[in-house]
């Protein structure tokens, strides 16, 4: 065998180191993974902790609609129906959401738990009002309610207005038309009264 077939490495064998690179590869990310989700997990539960206070304050009749809980599959604090509060391990930062009819709007980001705890607070308290208070939708709501957007259109006040002048234009519109063709048939009815009385 000479020195150029010495130096030749088999196929079958770079194919296997490959195989195993490939396999630590994913047992690297797959442990990553699980540390970013482990890390989400426990900023989530300080968070929970900080707002436990929060919680207990909450009024009886209002208990249900911010349960203040981990989701199913640990990745975010539900704060109500349409907000929720994830964590993000590469930034280290806490993300305050509410879902909207064109996406998911942010209301804050900030790396500390306190300051999205009173975030939060503040967010169930305005909640809380409007729910107690339906007229101040219409006049823009508490004044903390600057920065937090309003709930879907289809079930806001304004949404409301602009489909009752639809409807009253549609009905003015088929009342006119009905008006013209009654007008047309007195007309008509007139000439043949006339037409008959003056061949008589």
């Amino acid at each position: 065998m000479n020195q150029a077939e010495e130096n030749i490495v088999p196929i079958a064998s770079r194919a296997g180191r490959l195989s195993e690179a490939v396999q630590r590869v994913r047992a690297r990310l797959d442990e990553e993974e699980a540390a970013k989700q482990s890390d989400g997990r426990e900023h989530l539960s300080a968070l929970l902790e900080e707002l436990r206070d929060v919680a207990s304050d909450v009024p009886h009749e209002h208990a249900g609609v911010f349960p203040l809980a981990v989701s199913l599959d640990q990745s975010k604090i539900i704060v109500d129906d349409l907000a929720f509060v994830d964590f993000d391990p590469d930034t280290g930062s806490y993300s305050f959401n509410r879902l909207h009819n064109e996406g998911v709007r942010l209301l804050m980001s900030s790396q500390d738990v306190a300051s999205m705890a009173d975030r939060i607070a503040d967010y169930i308290a305005e909640r809380i009002v409007e729910r107690e208070r339906p007229h101040m939708r219409q006049s823009g709501g508490v004044q903390a309610s600057a920065y937090t957007p309003r709930s879907f259109p289809a079930n806001d006040d304004n949404a409301t207005s602009i489909a009752s002048v639809s409807t009253r234009q549609g009905l003015g519109f088929w009342g006119g038309l009905f008006v013209f063709f009654l007008g047309g048939l007195c007309a008509a009815t007139a000439l043949f009264t006339y037409a008959w009385l003056a061949a008589g």
